[in-house]
């Protein structure tokens, strides 16, 4: 009789702690087909994942960034998330329309 040994599970951390984020709008996490994920500044998310592919998608209901990637068995995956301030000719006048000069910034760790 043969065991099948289980791989075991990998880890995904998704921290919102970068200096130069604007502290403020939600930014939501999607990894999978898992439910989204609210992360307020300064606070981390986990996630237990198979081994195998993934995506990470992250939003502030304006502008969105997704990333693939791939993790091996009790391998750790670190991802920063932030709202950061946009510059270039545009922001002014994305200031004066309220949505806001700032985008997304999805980075591994």
């Amino acid at each position: 009789m043969s065991q099948n040994p289980t791989k075991p599970n990998a880890q995904l951390i998704v921290d919102r702690n970068s200096d130069d984020d604007i502290m403020m709008r939600d930014l939501y996490v999607k990894v999978d087909e898992m439910e989204e994920r609210n992360v307020l500044f300064g606070k981390s998310l986990t996630y237990s994942l198979p081994p195998g592919d993934h995506e990470i998608k992250i939003t502030n209901r304006l502008f969105s960034k997704s990333e693939t990637f791939t993790v091996g068995p009790g391998q750790t995956m670190r991802f920063q998330v932030a709202n950061v301030r946009s510059g270039g000719l545009f922001a002014p006048l994305l200031l004066i329309s309220g949505t806001g000069a700032y985008k997304v910034r999805l980075a591994k760790a």
